[in-house]
């Protein structure tokens, strides 16, 4: 064997005796070391290694003129050993890290988008355009995300700052040769008068290799910078990709430890749960749809109930108590009934997806139909009357049929209204979607669930049963219709069930089945009094809003559990460690779009045919066309009916019984099932709601205790947002009406623009507490960590205009080592740029797990504390308070929750501020106290946030104003319009 470890051994343990030996000889010619020196006999070799032959020459060498020729080989030798030593350092570096080590810690994977690179090249230019130092594609031929062509590089301006850095070098150089003569002529002097070599305070070794440094570190290379600078980008380059290597790996393992998770280090737990709607809109908008179109179906003249046989153009069609019944009633039998469908006008670039105008909701009709249908946009659908079919069964489609209601969307006349769905998530379904693989996650599953809400509560006889029921008994208070026998009384119709039915007894029961009086005798009974109960209206919003909870529940905890969203993907790690904090605005992303659906219920986007056609006449000739009597198709005290017969046969009892389901719904509060601290008599408590939409604050310590932090805020500033905005509109609108009561009524107008302006300037409250929490709160990681890699980049320039000074500091002659006393901080320097990137990285971590702990903590303790500070406890086995009502509900638990909120959002910021803190103050850790610009650089987001919130309060606040006057000069005008209109009684 070669004994190759052995040789290897000796030649390092000898330190290096040959190349001593050789050192030796060389220092005896030129009379440094003596004759008959130990070190000069072959027999000593490996016995002293290279420090020792250096040291020796050097207490031999005596600077004078007379010995030039020594300091000449002395310095070239020690020059020489030096660059023998970085040369071995730099084999080992090479051998040790090379493919493994070194491309996974100091080469970053892709530098042409890596962010930091990105901006040295942008900052300091440090190449030609072909060999470049950082490489990014602002020095490579790469184009950058949104470029179409690369600019010339380096830029004008990097020409510019090369040529001001190589007369700063060449400067400081010059300094430098004098601060060098100057030392020169000390050490002369102080020799001469301590008769000490050198003088007392030269350090024999070190001196000479601080003289090489300091001129090496001004020498100016390429582009103008010196061999300092391109030091400090090295050190910017390599501990730029360490953290970027870092960064990588820190998420490839939260990745394989936890699939799905993100950096926040949650995987189920990122998405807030907001209170669900309240279902009474949605109730009502069934029942007026289903009241509209049981009052068609019940006058239409070509429709036989419960008596006669069917002959053309009549058809027969019973009574709907059963499901049988029930599906004749809503299917084709029923040609002239009312049926849903899907409108629209198609423009061009829409007829090349889907030209249809007009498509039936079936009970098969998928979402995924109606969102094709739409081409992505609102689902609106249609209860109405078709055109350009066969309608009377007689010998096809007539040119009266084939004209009927063409002036309509897909010829469909809007005969009992319309129901919008707002799509507020416009993704698509088909299989090239993420959709297609993750079971329809978040806002589409809950836009799915709204349409499907609808279509089934029509067609479903299990659901529409109990509407058809209402609708019925609706249209029996004021119409009888003098048809049928006891047994087929529609006075049955809820009464003894039927199939899967039960009695509806939330309907008056006591006549059922009783036989209808003869026209036109009043019909007294029960089952036809407008003695329905508020029961049935509650029972019927109780049931919706089961089924909201219950599917907007299991939608959200399959969304938690089952999305990808907040993966971090390969393309933002591929933009390095700069990138580290644009994650977390996916945090708000998606929780903002969660609850804008969410908050997008299905609305009546348009009342039946006959309610808007009484509300448009009823402006033309009444005095005051608002509220439940805009509706009412009586005309003031005469109770005359409009003229509503040129619409159809049968419209005027048709137009009274869909009042009469509208004024059911709206003459007293729509839901009493509320929580109470939704729902309270005092004035002051629904004012708190309604300005500050309280109902949605309450999740924070509830259902959403085990949330994360980040996503409780951003929904709970959601929900400030839209309750703002909507009292904007709100005031805007009380502007208006008071703008038209000041024409009307002197009284009214000044007492409407008081509660409007007071709406108005509570709602600056909820906009600005909003605006911070969910806009400038989840960009607080990202605007923490850019900031960090800003303060890295003015360190690095600092350190091109410092590194001069350094070199000039190792021109020193006393101190140990060789940076000595002066020079040591640059070191240190230097070393802070290499290390604060992967510091700044490690901050970021620490913020995020500190602060998920501190609120998961805070949570814990916070009833404890509430209870203390409020003097209230709910145990009862501890008599704190005698009296419950010391516990003030709803004004303790708002200001309680927004207390929560300030400490969690101060909690945050705390917490963020580990991402600058971190690298400001580590190099404590190692005994130093350097300093850069990075150290004195003011709080960012302190004043981000003060100036968002100032802003969007001044802003916000001019931009209502304009909107408030505006709403109340309209109405102004329109009120004076008005007053000088003559009324119905000839009055002006």
């Amino acid at each position: 064997m070669p004994e190759v470890f052995p040789r290897f051994r000796a030649l390092f343990a000898s330190g290096f005796g040959y190349i001593a030996y050789l050192m030796a000889q060389i220092y005896f010619m030129v009379r440094l070391l003596p004759p008959h020196h130990p070190y000069l006999k072959s027999e000593n070799i490996g016995q002293y290694g290279v420090r020792h032959v250096i040291a020796e020459a050097a207490n031999g060498l005596v600077v004078n003129r007379k010995n030039l020729d020594q300091l000449l080989v002395f310095t070239l030798m020690l020059t020489g050993v030096v660059l023998l030593a970085v040369q071995i350092v730099m084999v080992l570096a090479g051998l040790l890290l090379n493919t493994a080590m070194a491309a996974s810690i100091f080469v970053t994977p892709n530098p042409d988008i890596d962010i930091a690179y990105m901006l040295l090249d942008q900052v300091f230019g440090v190449g030609d355009g072909v060999n470049n130092f950082f490489n990014s594609c602002v020095s490579s031929a790469v184009l950058c995300p949104g470029e179409t062509v690369n600019p010339a590089f380096p830029w004008p301006f990097h020409l510019s700052m090369h040529n001001l850095f190589r007369f700063y070098s060449i400067g400081i150089l010059l300094i430098g040769t004098i601060i060098f003569s100057y030392y020169i002529v000390v050490v002369i002097v102080e020799t001469a008068t301590t008769g000490s070599p050198f003088g007392q305070r030269f350090k024999n070794l070190w001196v000479p290799v601080r003289l090489v440094v300091a001129v090496g570190l001004l020498l100016p290379l390429g582009l103008g910078y010196n061999s300092g600078q391109y030091i400090t980008f090295g050190a910017a380059k390599f501990g730029s990709s360490m953290a970027t290597n870092g960064w990588i790996r820190f998420n490839q393992a939260v990745a394989g430890a936890m699939p799905g998770g993100g950096v926040a280090g949650e995987a189920q737990n990122l998405i807030a749960m907001p209170k669900p709607p309240d279902a009474a809109p949605i109730a009502e908008a069934l029942s007026i749809v289903h009241g509209c179109a049981f009052a068609h179906y019940l006058h239409h003249p070509f429709t036989l109930k419960n008596t006669g046989a069917p002959a053309l153009p009549k058809i027969r069609v019973d009574y709907p108590e059963t499901p049988a019944l029930i599906t004749t009633y809503l299917g084709n039998a029923h040609r002239y009934g009312i049926k849903p469908y899907l409108i629209k006008s198609p423009t061009a670039w829409q007829a090349g997806i889907d030209a249809n105008e007009s498509l039936e909701v079936l009970p098969g009709t998928t979402y995924e139909d109606a969102l094709k249908f739409y081409t992505s946009g609102d689902i609106v659908i249609r209860f109405g009357r078709k055109g350009n079919v066969d309608i009377d069964g007689v010998g096809g489609i007539t040119d009266k049929e084939r004209e009927m209601y063409k002036d309509e969307p897909g010829q469909v006349q809007p005969t009992c209204g319309e129901i919008r769905i707002p799509i507020t998530d416009r993704r698509p379904t088909d299989a090239a979607n993420i959709h297609a693989t993750d079971g329809y996650l978040g806002s589409v599953a809950v836009q799915r669930m709204y349409f499907e809400l609808i279509r089934d509560h029509w067609h479903d006889v299990n659901l529409n049963e109990n509407y058809i029921d209402f609708a019925g008994r609706m249209a029996l208070l004021k119409q009888n219709p003098g048809k049928g026998t006891s047994a087929d009384s529609a006075c049955n119709m809820g009464c003894t069930g039927g199939g899967l039915f039960t009695p509806n007894l939330d309907l008056p029961n006591n006549d059922c089945g009783a036989a209808p009086p003869a026209p036109p005798a009043a019909d007294n009974r029960d089952c036809a009094t407008e003695n329905i109960p508020a029961d049935w209206k509650q029972e019927a919003i109780n049931d919706l809003q089961v089924t909201l909870n219950t599917d907007l529940t299991q939608i959200w905890v399959d969304y938690n559990q089952g999305t990808n969203e907040f993966d971090v993907d390969g393309a933002l790690l591929a933009r390095g460690w700069g990138g580290a904090g644009i994650w977390f605005n996916k945090i708000a992303q998606a929780n903002g779009a969660f609850m804008n659906t969410l908050f997008n219920p299905p609305v009546m986007n348009l009342y039946p045919l006959m309610m808007e056609f009484v509300k448009k006449d009823k402006e033309k000739a009444d005095n005051d066309p608002s509220g439940i009597q805009a509706f009412n198709p009586n005309l003031g005290q005469n109770k005359n009916l409009l003229k509503l017969s040129q619409i159809e046969s049968g419209a005027k009892p048709i137009a009274m019984i869909e009042f009469n389901v509208f004024e059911y719904w709206n003459k007293e509060n729509k839901n009493a099932a509320q929580s109470k601290k939704t729902h309270t008599p005092n004035a002051f408590e629904k004012g708190m709601n309604l300005v500050f939409g309280t109902h949605g604050l309450f999740a924070m310590t509830d259902e959403n205790a085990n949330i994360h932090p980040l996503a409780q805020l951003v929904a709970l500033g959601k929900g400030l947002v839209e309750a703002a905005v909507r009292n904007v509109a709100g005031a805007s609108m009380s502007a208006a009406g008071g703008g038209l009561s000041k024409a009307l009524s002197e009284a009214a107008g000044p007492m409407i623009n008081a509660v409007s302006g007071m709406i108005m300037s509570t709602a600056f409250v909820g906009l600005t507490a909003g605006f911070v929490l969910f806009y400038v709160l989840p960009f607080l990681p990202f605007v923490y960590f850019y900031f960090a890699v800003a303060s890295w980049i003015k360190t690095i320039f600092e350190a091109m205009v410092g590194v001069p000074l350094w070199a000039l500091a190792h021109l020193r002659i006393d101190g140990d080592g060789l940076p000595g006393e002066s020079a040591l901080n640059g070191y240190f320097l230097i070393f802070e740029i290499f290390i604060r990137p992967i510091l700044s990285v490690a901050g970021l971590v620490a913020a995020i797990l500190i602060f998920t702990a501190q609120v998961r903590v805070l949570n814990f303790i916070w009833s404890l504390v509430t209870d203390n500070v409020g003097g209230h406890n709910s145990d009862p086995t501890i008599a704190i308070a005698p009296n419950i009502q010391f516990k003030r509900e709803i004004v303790d638990e708002f200001f309680y929750t927004v207390l929560y909120a300030i400490i969690v959002y101060m909690l945050a910021t705390a917490s963020f501020k580990l991402i600058d803190k971190i690298p400001d103050h580590i190099l404590r850790w190692m005994g130093q106290g350097v300093s850069s610009f990075g150290d004195i650089n003011q709080d960012p987001t302190e004043s981000l946030t003060r100036y968002a919130a100032l802003g969007g309060m001044t802003a916000g606040r001019n931009v209502a104003e304009a909107v408030h006057e505006a709403a109340g000069g309209i109405g102004g005008v329109a009120g004076q319009a008005l007053a000088k209109l003559p009324n119905i009684h000839g009055k002006t």
